[in-house]
């Protein structure tokens, strides 16, 4: 009987000690220190970046597997920009970096010059949209449902992408730094990933997912759909070499066509100055001549362009000398150039008591 007391003593310490050493082992797998943060990129790249955190880490080894292959875990030894405070080095790297799955570029953003505003359309819910231009960032949009389009204006943002997705504010900037380098960029925040977590083992305290979709460059898309278009003026001057005592207008969307008017415009100045340069693939260019007048005083001002279908109808005021007024004793010619955004096929202009003064075609001449 005093033999077995013994061996169930023994039974029993030998168990205390096995159920502390799973214990410890737990404390270590399933410690509430270790996360893992992964970022997944879809669109024009098909990275994933995850970055595994743990503060009380200590310089041991910490042995794990995802996806069934094995990895070890220590100490930050890297010194690259994804290298936060607070993670651990996996096989010597600062995160590990793997492929996501490719998926249809359903979501796009274009830039509509004629607006000055953005135009969404997706076939995925997604949670933010974010443009990174001139080193700004933006937001184009809040959340919006699967299969939106629609336009948006770009409100700046002096954050960046901190608080976008479950990105910590340091992984913001290191994702924001290396996402500069293709400028402009869009990135759209995905309401849901379309890649499964990865299966680590032991299980992390917290798991992190923030899916980006990720469009480099901004298509200009001309979206005509009425109302105020941008414009601004080129050249106002008072003496032209239009002769017509008529008002008169070109619209123009060919650079050969603007140069010879600029030539015939400016043919009373010599040596002819060089025509401003228009970039004719988003804008178009506007020659006003309020026609050969007396004297000076005489002009005119434009109020306002807007688009209705393919017509561009621009609004000006006409102005002539006030009584009394000192005038200039010669004949004037005032006429101005201007850029609008987006290309058109017709031209009316219109005065300040709704008169039209001038109808005409696009890339059509009045000298």
């Amino acid at each position: 009987m005093q033999g077995t007391s013994q061996y169930d003593g023994l039974m029993k310490r030998r168990l205390a000690t096995l159920s502390l050493m799973l214990a410890g082992c737990a404390a270590v797998q399933g410690s509430p220190t270790f996360e893992v943060h992964d970022v997944l990129f879809y669109g024009d790249s098909n990275d994933r970046v995850t970055w595994f955190y743990d503060t009380q880490m200590d310089r041991q080894t910490k042995p794990l597997k995802i996806n069934g292959l094995g990895y070890e875990l220590k100490q930050q030894t890297a010194t690259d920009s994804f290298a936060l405070a607070g993670t651990l080095a996996i096989n010597g790297q600062s995160s590990l970096l793997t492929k996501t799955t490719t998926i249809p570029k359903d979501f796009t953003v274009t830039y509509n010059p004629a607006s000055s505003n953005y135009y969404i359309k997706t076939s995925r819910a997604l949670e933010g949209v974010y443009l990174l231009q001139n080193n700004n960032w933006y937001r184009i949009s809040s959340s919006v449902r699967a299969g939106f389009s629609g336009e948006a204006d770009a409100d700046w943002r002096s954050n960046g992408l901190q608080g976008v997705g479950q990105l910590t504010d340091a992984e913001a900037v290191a994702l924001s730094n290396v996402l500069a380098k293709d400028q402009p960029v869009v990135v759209a925040v995905l309401a849901d990933s379309p890649d499964p977590r990865l299966n680590v083992e032991p299980a992390p305290a917290q798991y992190r997912t923030t899916a980006l979709f990720v469009q480099k460059g901004i298509p200009q898309e001309i979206r005509r759909t009425g109302g105020p278009v941008t414009f601004s003026q080129v050249r106002y001057a008072g003496n032209s070499g239009y002769g017509s005592s008529n008002f008169g207008a070109a619209l123009i969307t060919s650079e050969s066509t603007y140069q010879s008017i600029w030539s015939k415009t400016n043919s009373i100045i010599l040596p002819t100055p060089s025509a401003p340069d228009i970039d004719f693939n988003a804008s178009s260019a506007v020659f006003l001549f309020l026609g050969q007048r007396p004297t000076g005083g005489y002009g005119f001002k434009v109020n306002s362009m807007e688009a209705r279908g393919s017509t561009l109808i621009v609004r000006v005021t006409v102005s002539e000398p006030k009584p009394g007024a000192i005038l200039t004793q010669a004949f004037t010619s005032p006429w101005g150039l201007y850029t609008v955004a987006g290309k058109y096929t017709s031209l009316q202009v219109i005065d300040q008591n709704g008169n039209t003064l001038v109808q005409t075609s696009s890339n059509r001449s009045p000298l």
